[in-house]
């Protein structure tokens, strides 16, 4: 079973006038599957790799060679990155870990994150709940240009070699970097540190399932292979599939309508406590390649849907209050997970109590999915356009086929905003500016 998204209640017949009909998603079909050719002309031309990665399986055993060279006694991992260079990693391990794994054998580290934040708290923590004798570090940086992961791996580094010096210290260090130039492929070729290439024609953000996101995730256990072949399947079926049978492409246009009628803010809000990181890597994939100050002809737009990230239940008890009766602004889209593969039925202690009583006895998966069926009836009475994308369960092929699904749709959405979906000109100049704050020659 695919992965499967309802949007009726996008519709002018769920929430009126707030909808889109159904002769406006038709007049955009044409122009979704000129969208498709141009997306296709720019694969075919190198630039647009994402698309090819799951069915190219980059590195398999370069990744298992590396992870065979290291010390059998080391035990975790620490991955130093941010943004796309960590998210999607860390998403993808929260979701998955314990659930979808290699077979009972296979090595299985322990994650940890670093190289988000530079608050010296942050750091400390980090340092103390790694034990640094049974611990190896990957950094992750295309350029090893980004100052926050860079600073921040300084830092353990001198922990790591503290603890087991520098020799040994260099055979636990692994650079995901460019593979001909940057500050990092220098440091690394210096140290002799084991890398890994960032594909050039792959941005950060969607980087996911390159070596970037794969390699750490092999060496936690997860079935990387599952994660390759949903996002395969998926983007198979974006090419053959008519554009309004194309989750995709239909989610694309959808959001691209009713920005134009003023829903400019995009909530993604999973039923899965363990997809609640897949709701901030979508912020990022959505915020960074979408808000744009110009369009391609470079002329000034100023476009751009605000991403926010909840997750259910949670958020059913504190922003579901201003989705519901507060500016009519915005399109929320649930992700249901449709089998949890795990079950348990309420016990019934208080019959008498009709509070607790008449859910006594029903199942936990039960209970979830009529809350967000719950919150999507509420939403849809209040002429508020929902949708929802349903997994057939929480296994790395629906994970994989979902990540591939949403990184696609924004990839049509840079279509129909008409902006580039793969720059991120805002980001490079606060880069500039931090650069001539600390002294960098040149800024």
């Amino acid at each position: 079973m695919a992965l499967r998204y309802d949007f009726l209640n996008m519709m002018r017949n769920r929430v009126g006038a707030e909808g889109v009909s159904p002769e406006e998603l038709q007049a955009v079909a044409g122009w979704l599957e000129a969208s498709r050719r141009a997306l296709a002309d720019r694969k075919k031309a190198g630039e647009l790799g994402f698309f090819d990665v799951p069915k190219r399986r980059p590195s398999r055993e370069a990744m298992a060679s590396v992870l065979r060279a290291l010390d059998p006694e080391i035990d975790t991992l620490v991955v130093v990155g941010i943004g796309g260079s960590l998210l999607g990693t860390q998403a993808v391990y929260e979701a998955l870990r314990g659930v979808d794994t290699l077979k009972r054998g296979a090595r299985a580290m322990k994650l940890v994150f670093a190289g988000d934040a530079t608050d010296p708290r942050a750091a400390r923590d980090i340092f103390e709940q790694v034990d640094w004798n049974r611990a190896a570090i990957n950094i992750v940086s295309k350029s090893g240009d980004t100052i926050e992961p860079m600073a921040i791996f300084t830092l353990l580094r001198h922990e790591l070699v503290r603890a087991v010096g520098l020799e040994k210290a260099s055979k636990r260090i692994i650079a995901t970097t460019d593979a001909k130039k940057g500050t990092l492929h220098e440091i690394a070729a210096r140290e002799k540190y084991a890398t890994l290439p960032v594909p050039n024609n792959v941005g950060g953000r969607f980087s996911v399932f390159t070596e970037v996101g794969a390699f750490p995730l092999l060496a936690a256990g997860i079935d990387i292979d599952a994660l390759w072949k949903g996002a395969a399947a998926e983007e198979a079926d974006f090419w053959k599939m008519a554009p309004l049978k194309s989750a995709p492409m239909v989610y694309a246009a959808l959001q691209w309508l009713l920005y134009r009628r003023g829903k400019t803010i995009s909530v993604f809000m999973p039923y899965a406590k363990r997809l609640t990181l897949v709701g901030q890597w979508y912020r990022q994939l959505w915020a960074e390649s979408l808000g744009k100050k110009t369009d391609r002809k470079r002329k000034r737009v100023d476009v751009g849907p605000t991403p926010v990230a909840a997750v259910g239940p949670a958020d059913q008890h504190s922003q579901i209050q201003l989705y519901n009766e507060g500016p009519s602004d915005k399109i929320v889209t649930f992700v249901e997970v449709d089998d949890f593969d795990i079950d348990a039925r309420l016990p019934e202690p208080w019959s008498d109590i009709e509070g607790v009583s008449y859910f006594s006895g029903h199942t936990l998966r039960k209970l979830v999915h009529a809350e967000r069926q719950a919150t999507a009836e509420a939403l849809t009475d209040s002429r508020r356009p929902n949708g929802t994308l349903h997994m057939p369960d929480l296994t790395g092929r629906s994970l994989g086929a979902l990540l591939q699904c949403l990184m696609m749709a924004t990839a049509m959405a840079g279509e129909l905003f008409d902006v580039d979906a793969f720059d991120q000109p805002g980001v490079e100049a606060g880069k500039k500016h931090m650069y001539r704050l600390l002294g960098r020659k040149g800024f």
